[in-house]
C-alpha cells in the first residue's frame, strides 16, 4: 500500500484514533484510581480520629466498620504501596492487595494496621471495558470504510490496464455508494469504447477489402497486356494503391492493440523485407548490418523499416539513403538538411511536412509500432545528414 494513497491514510487515521483513545483511557483510569486512594486516605485519617478520641474497643471497631475498616496485621510481602504522606508526629501508608487496601498508621505510640472489609470493585475494569467497545465501534467502522474504499485499487488496476490496451476490463459493482455508481461509470464507459473500437475496426477492414478486390482485378487485367510504358505506370499505381491498403490494415491492427506475433529473426532479413516493400528503390540504399538477432513481429517491423527508408530516398538531396548498425543503434541516413518540424509532431496522424506528397502515417505508423515492441525513435542531424535511430538493445537477442 503505497503512503500516498488514500486507505494508507484512513488506516493510519485509524491507528492514530486507536493510540489517542488508548492514552485516554489509561490517563482516565489512573486519575480513577488516585481518586480512590484519595478516598481511603480520608477515611484513614477519619479513622485515626477515632481511634484517638474513643477507648472502648468495642466503640471503635463499630465505627471502623462503619468506615469500611477492621483492624488488622501488616499486609503480605505481595502487597504494592501506592501512597506514603507523614503525618504530625507519624507516617501514613497506603499498600493495595486482592482489591482490598491496607492502611499503615506509624504513631509515636507504635503501629496501627486497618484493612478493608470488602475488596472494591476496580473501578478501571469498567474503564476498560468501555474502552474495549469503543476499539471495537471504530474498528467497524474502520473496516466499513476500508471495504467501500477498496474498490478504488480495483479501479486503479483496471484504468492502468485499459490504458496499455486491454480492452477486457470490467469492475464488479456492488452496493449504491459513490464508489459503486463510479464503477457502473467506468464499466458503461468501457464496453463503449470497445463497440466503438469494434465499429471502427469493421469499417476499416471493408474498406480495405473493397479497396483490394477492384486492384487485384486490375492488376490480373494488365497482366494480359503488352509491355508497354502506359502499362507499367499503372502497374506501379496498382502496387501503390495495395501498400496504402496494407499500411491502412497495419495501422488498425497496431491501434487495436492485436498482440504482435515475435519471434527471432536476422536483422538483415528485416532490411531486406523492407526493400522489397519499397519496389525497384534497392539500388539507392546501402546497408551496413552485421550479423545480429532481434525478436520482433516481422511483418510490422520490416513496414516500419520500409517506411523509414522511404521518408530518406524522399526528402535526401541526393535520393540515397544508409541503413547502419553501430553498437545496437540502428539508423537510417540521408543528406540534407534539418528538419523544421518536430519529431513528436511528424510522428502523428495525417501530420505531414510542407515538402511532403503523402498522406501524413509514414512515421506515425513507424511510432506506433516501435512503441508496440517497447522501442523509441529519436532524430538528430550531424554534419549535414538526418538520422533517425532506434535502440534496439530491448529486442537484440544475440548474434548469428
Amino acid at each position: 500500500m503505497s503512503r500516498h494513497s488514500l486507505l494508507f491514510k484512513i488506516t493510519l487515521l485509524f491507528l492514530v484514533a486507536l493510540g489517542t483513545l488508548a492514552m485516554f483511557f489509561i490517563l482516565l483510569s489512573g486519575v480513577e484510581r488516585h481518586r480512590q486512594h484519595m478516598e481511603v486516605e480520608h477515611r484513614a485519617m477519619v479513622a485515626l480520629r477515632i481511634l484517638h478520641r474513643f477507648d472502648e474497643e468495642v466503640m471503635i471497631d463499630e465505627r471502623l466498620e462503619l468506615l469500611g475498616f477492621v483492624r488488622g496485621s501488616a499486609p503480605s510481602k505481595e502487597a504494592s504501596l501506592v501512597m506514603e504522606r507523614p503525618l504530625h508526629r507519624g507516617r501514613l501508608r497506603l499498600w493495595e492487595e486482592d482489591g482490598r487496601c491496607y492502611v499503615e498508621l506509624q504513631r509515636h505510640h507504635g503501629v496501627i494496621y486497618l484493612k478493608e472489609i470488602s475488596q472494591r470493585r476496580s473501578a478501571t475494569l469498567s474503564y476498560w471495558l468501555t474502552f474495549a467497545a469503543s476499539s471495537l465501534i471504530l474498528g467497524a467502522l474502520f473496516w466499513s470504510i476500508y471495504v467501500r474504499l477498496a474498490p478504488l485499487a480495483q479501479l486503479t488496476d483496471a484504468l492502468r490496464r485499459f490504458g496499455e490496451g486491454e480492452s477486457e476490463v470490467e469492475l464488479s459493482v456492488r452496493g449504491d455508494d459513490e464508489i459503486a455508481s463510479l464503477a457502473k461509470a467506468f464499466n458503461a464507459m468501457v464496453q463503449k469504447t470497445r463497440e466503438l473500437s469494434q465499429a471502427r475496426t469493421l469499417m476499416l477492414r471493408t474498406i480495405a477489402h473493397e479497396l483490394k478486390t477492384p486492384i487485384t482485378k486490375g492488376r490480373l487485367a494488365l497482366e494480359f497486356l503488352p509491355r508497354e510504358s502506359p502499362t507499367e505506370i499503372l502497374l506501379r499505381v496498382f502496387n501503390r494503391l495495395e501498400l496504402i491498403v496494407g499500411e491502412i490494415l497495419a495501422v488498425e491492427k497496431i491501434t487495436a492493440s492485436q498482440t504482435l506475433q515475435k519471434g527471432s529473426y536476422r536483422l538483415s532479413d528485416l532490411v531486406d523485407h523492407a526493400l522489397d516493400l519499397l519496389i525497384d528503390k534497392e539500388d539507392h540504399i546501402d546497408v551496413e548490418i552485421p550479423p545480429v538477432m532481434v525478436v520482433v513481429d516481422f511483418t510490422a517491423f520490416s513496414l516500419a523499416l520500409k517506411n523509414l527508408l522511404d521518408n530518406a530516398l524522399k526528402h535526401g538531396e541526393d535520393g540515397r539513403a544508409v541503413v547502419r548498425l553501430r553498437a545496437r543503434m540502428l539508423e537510417i541516413v540521408n543528406r540534407g538538411c534539418e528538419l523544421t518540424d518536430t519529431l513528436d509532431s511528424l510522428t502523428q496522424p495525417f501530420v505531414k511536412s510542407q515538402e511532403s506528397k503523402g498522406l501524413g502515417l509514414g512515421l506515425y505508423i513507424v511510432s506506433r509500432i516501435l512503441v508496440a515492441h517497447g522501442l523509441t525513435l529519436n532524430y538528430r542531424h550531424e554534419a549535414g545528414e538526418n538520422i533517425f535511430c532506434i535502440d534496439l538493445t530491448p529486442v537484440v537477442s544475440g548474434h548469428e
